[in-house]
């Protein structure tokens, strides 16, 4: 089987840039194939090692698919690189070889070598010792190399299998059915958590490829940040999802984690039988400082748990004595056989004595999720595609309550199945209601199967909408999608729009997306940038929302460039955003947006996050650090500075 990618003609051998006198490259072989060790010390001639770093001209176009990361081994810090590669046949043999992006390869991906040339076959033996298929006839490897200084075999032995925090960049994206994209997980990784003068950060152990068994629970004073260690709390057992992290007002942390268990969407075997109808152990838990409670049970939940995190993310906030978490998780519907994917909410008095909320469907599907607690009550987003609506739902989720939360749709747009044209940013509360910020398409025409991909090539905008405080009393209008109308927006911040157009949602009787309905939607949306007015197409990712003040706050997003067949990262932005007035007459101003120095990266699973030191208030987020040894604290202030500070891991 020949993909039609192929490219029929090889690639011509270009001169290749000379390595730096005391720079040398060495692969990666792997003494024993089932496990993440390698051994540093096959030589990799410089006209190859410009190839499988893409740092040669023919290849530049692919350099941003090369993975750079450092790591700790024998007590110093060493540099190394991988690449994803590919071929058919035994063509590896002749020296040629592609690069492989978003699961593809380009025509003009091609490379070759000369296979006679000295060190060549070494290389080339690893490469097929850690080929895995693709597809008939097709192999893939991604070969990783150490840039060591001199020419001297290093001869390093290096564990990649070693707890590390999660990195954008290190890490392998993941396909994100909300937006038809390959990005890094939504689901959440290394989480902060201000309380009085102390950060709590906690995160989900990785090892090269995948997420490991433990959650790490550090702090630091902010003090004492400038001292830039981190003081280890705990270590919690994680069955490789973590659900969500929260320390509440006493300086109690909880860690609601899950088993990791991908799931296809038709059932296998005997999985009805022994997973959707069986309360099973060590699925599903809450760690108290430390202590393990099993939340897979009828007291928690109203169905069995399995799938937690499958295709979207999850948040645990504390607030009034009370736990709350939205996560996403796998729902089996015996009417079509399948196993779908919903969001859960759940609402919990912090000791577990009482359970007002049980976990159950909220919104199907949901590939994403925010949770607040506003003071008194807890507010979440949830990007929806389906059920109860299509659109970016908001629900409040009293401490009161029982049963389930009230949910409106605060936004809507034409979609396709999974792909929705928005993605969640961040939620705030303040007295008057709830400043929500997304990102979304402008597109307002009917989306296709035949058209998705097109429309989702379209400049994504920098949004922001204003939900009222007491959105949770209005009714449901007679057209569900009449947003405006039905009264949960605040008033004056953008001038209301009406929309109509054909939309293809689920059919049941055929189990896809099939069924054609007219919808007129009414929203009322302040865009905060102006890509679609550029030439380059350009979209907004990953934004975060940070409340300094009442009415005073913070925007981070990353800016990426469309290339090839997909979205590449190009830049990180900030801008101030002031919201005055009142709730009928919001005023919503966004200061010029700034580059960020650095160009650091954001995870689309963690939140930013207030915090003071000294006297000056920054918004915060925390990253994985240089090293596998290290935690990175990034604050931004009003005047959208960006700062980093290394945080040594206990």
């Amino acid at each position: 089987m020949t993909p039609t990618l192929r490219l029929v003609a090889l690639a011509a051998v270009l001169a290749t840039p000379a390595l730096s006198p005391a720079e040398s490259y060495w692969l990666g072989r792997q003494p024993d194939p089932k496990a993440d060790e390698y051994v540093f010390d096959v030589p990799v001639p410089a006209d190859l090692a410009a190839k499988l770093t893409c740092s040669d001209a023919k290849s530049a176009k692919f350099k941003s698919g090369v993975r750079e990361f450092r790591w700790e081994a024998d007590g110093k810090t060493h540099t190394f690189l991988q690449n994803d590669v590919s071929w058919d046949g035994n063509r590896i043999d002749t020296g040629t070889f592609a690069y492989l992006r978003d699961s593809a390869v380009e025509r003009d991906a091609w490379v070759r070598v000369d296979p006679r040339s000295a060190g060549f076959k070494a290389v080339r033996d690893v490469l097929v010792a850690q080929k895995k298929s693709r597809i008939e006839n097709w192999f893939e490897a991604s070969p990783i190399l150490l840039r060591a200084d001199g020419k001297d075999n290093p001869k390093l032995t290096v564990n990649f299998g070693t707890d590390a925090p999660f990195s954008v960049t290190r890490h392998p994206p993941e396909l994100d059915f909300a937006t038809g994209s390959m990005g890094p997980t939504k689901k959440p990784q290394i989480v902060g958590s201000v309380q009085g003068d102390t950060l709590f950060v906690a995160y989900q152990t990785w090892d090269r490829t995948k997420p490991t068994d433990k959650v790490v629970i550090t702090r630091v004073s902010l003090a004492d940040v400038a001292k830039k260690k981190l003081t280890l709390v705990r270590v919690v057992p994680s069955g490789g999802v973590l659900v969500g992290f929260t320390v509440d007002d006493k300086g109690r942390d909880y860690a609601l984690t899950a088993k990791a268990e991908p799931f296809a969407n038709n059932p296998k075997d005997d999985f009805v039988e022994k997973i959707a109808n069986t309360w099973r152990k060590g699925v599903f838990f809450l760690h108290t400082e430390g202590t393990a409670a099993d939340l897979n049970t009828d007291k928690f939940t109203a169905e069995t748990v399995y799938g937690v995190g499958n295709s979207g993310s999850g948040r645990l906030v504390a607030g009034a004595g009370h736990l709350a978490s939205v996560f996403a998780r796998r729902h089996y519907a015996p009417s079509d056989k399948l196993i779908h994917q919903e969001a859960d909410v759940l609402l919990m008095a912090a000791d577990l004595s009482q359970v007002p909320v049980k976990a159950h469907n909220a919104v199907s599907h949901s590939f994403d999720q925010r949770l607040v607690f506003d003071g008194t009550d807890f507010v979440s987003l949830h990007q929806g595609d389906q059920y109860p609506i299509t659109g970016l739902i908001v629900e409040k989720v009293p401490v009161g309550s029982k049963g389930r939360g009230v949910r409106h749709p605060a936004f809507s747009c034409p979609t396709s199945g999974n792909a929705v044209f928005f993605e969640l940013g961040g939620l705030a509360a303040e007295p008057d209601g709830y400043p929500v910020l997304f990102t979304a398409t402008q597109n307002t025409g009917e989306v296709s199967p035949m058209t998705v991909q097109e429309k989702a090539k379209r400049p994504w905008e920098l949004a922001m909408l204003y939900v009222r405080r007491d959105f949770h009393t209005k009714t449901t209008p007679k057209n569900p999608f009449d947003i405006v109308g039905s009264g949960v927006l605040a008033g004056g911040y953008a001038k209301p729009e009406e929309i109509t157009f054909d939309n293809l949602s689920w059919d049941p009787a055929a189990s896809m997306f099939s069924k054609r309905e007219s919808r007129t939607v009414t929203r009322q949306v302040s865009w905060l940038t102006t890509y679609s007015a550029v030439n380059a197409p350009t979209r907004a990712t990953a934004a975060k929302l940070v409340q300094l003040d009442v009415g005073k706050y913070i925007a981070v997003w990353e800016e990426q460039g469309f290339a090839g067949r997909g979205w590449e990262y190009r830049r990180t932005m900030a801008a101030t955003i002031s919201i005055t007035g009142g709730k009928d007459d919001k005023k919503i101003e966004t200061g010029k947006p700034a580059v960020l120095a650095g160009n650091p990266r954001l995870h689309r699973g963690d939140d930013a996050f207030a915090l003071t030191m000294g006297e000056k208030r920054f918004a915060a987020w925390v990253t994985a650090g240089d090293t596998n040894r290290q935690l990175a604290l990034h604050t931004v202030g009003e005047d959208l500075k960006h700062e980093t500070t290394v945080l040594s891991l206990p």
